[in-house]
């Protein structure tokens, strides 16, 4: 339990924001689940992809959202946004291959 490789990026900010690039054609989150969790938008290429609920009723630590073959070659650029709550977070990223 806890951290993956007891590291843990988060945002206390409404807006706040993570961007990367990946090459490889999806790719996992890893999050805190917890009650002071809020939700966060994940934009693919500039298009909001989807939105991952981080709440929790109890402390969950590594739980993880994996998107869908994504669309076009890479890489890819992804933008992560602190969209509710209290805090969102980001454990780590796993990048799948083609």
């Amino acid at each position: 339990s806890g951290p993956t490789n007891n590291t843990l990026h988060y945002s206390t900010v409404t807006g706040g924001e993570a961007t990367f690039q990946i090459n490889g054609n999806r790719f996992t989150l890893t999050y805190t689940g917890f009650t002071n969790r809020g939700q966060a938008e994940i934009y693919v290429d500039g298009a909001l992809y989807a939105t991952v609920n981080q709440y929790n009723s109890t402390l969950a630590w590594q739980r993880t959202w994996t998107s869908g073959i994504l669309p076009g070659a890479t890489p890819h650029t992804i933008r992560i946004v602190h969209k509710s709550g209290t805090y969102i977070d980001i454990d780590a990223i796993t990048v799948h291959a083609p």
